[in-house]
């Protein structure tokens, strides 16, 4: 990989604070996180383990918010992968977040329901009202 590719992913992956840090513990590799990806890895068959990726990733977003750069170096480490690799799969499912979200999450709606189907003003209006 070149000098640019590689700095390109540290800075692609570097943090970036934002303020729904507060209601998070900071990313650490605890004996309990590093069991349950040893077992995540333990249900894909040799050669594949590397597929663990996205549930190690959503036990890391469950406990701490969100994706962060040292995550990702660390999920990549553990199944032997790149980092690149790793924050391929975080920026492709839009479940996954690289910034920590708020102390009140946002409802997720499809926009097809906001904009069809008469549902779209009432529910922005009730939203908006309500505080989301």
């Amino acid at each position: 990989m070149s000098d640019y590719a590689e700095n390109a992913i540290d800075a692609t992956i570097a943090h970036q604070p934002s303020p729904g840090e507060r209601f998070y513990p900071a990313f650490e590799v605890t004996p309990e996180l590093d069991a349950a990806a040893s077992e995540y890895v333990t249900h894909y068959p040799e050669g594949k383990q590397k597929s663990a990726v996205l549930p190690i990733l959503h036990e890391i977003q469950k406990k701490f918010g969100f994706i962060s750069g040292d995550a990702i170096a660390w999920v990549g480490e553990k199944l032997n992968i790149s980092a690149a690799h790793v924050l391929g799969v975080v920026t492709f499912y839009p479940g996954l977040r690289q910034m920590c979200p708020g102390k009140k999450p946002h409802p997720r709606m499809p926009h097809s329901f906001l904009r069809h189907g008469g549902g779209g003003q009432p529910v922005r209006r009730h939203l908006h009202a309500s505080g989301h």
